[in-house]
C-alpha cells in the first residue's frame, strides 16, 4: 500500500466499507502475497504487548495489544476475551 497517508485519510473520511477502502489502497500499489499478510498479521497481534508501544496502553487493564484497543473502540469484545470456540485464525469478526 503505497499511498500517502494523507490520501488514506482523504478516502477512509467520507466512508465506505473495509473491503471498499482496501481496495482503493491496493489501486496504486501491489497486492501483498498471503505469506506476507501473514506476518503482517502475526506482528500486528503482539504490537503493544511488552515492548515500547506498550507504554500508551499502561492506562487500561483490560487492554493488551493495540487489536484489543481497536475492537474495543470499534464496539467487539477484544479478541482474547472472547470464548475460545468463536475463535477463528485470520478472522476477525
Amino acid at each position: 500500500m503505497q499511498t500517502p497517508i494523507a490520501g488514506k485519510t482523504a478516502r477512509v473520511l467520507p466512508g465506505g466499507t473495509d473491503e471498499e477502502i482496501l481496495d482503493w489502497c491496493l489501486q496504486p500499489g501491489r497486492k501483498p502475497e498471503a505469506e506476507q499478510i501473514e506476518i503482517w498479521n502475526g506482528c500486528m497481534s503482539k504490537r503493544g504487548w511488552r515492548e515500547a508501544a506498550s507504554a500508551g496502553l499502561a492506562h487500561r487493564e483490560d487492554i493488551g495489544v493495540f487489536l484489543d484497543l481497536m475492537d474495543e473502540e470499534e464496539g467487539r469484545l477484544p479478541q482474547r476475551l472472547r470464548p475460545v470456540q468463536s475463535r477463528t485464525p485470520g478472522i476477525r469478526p
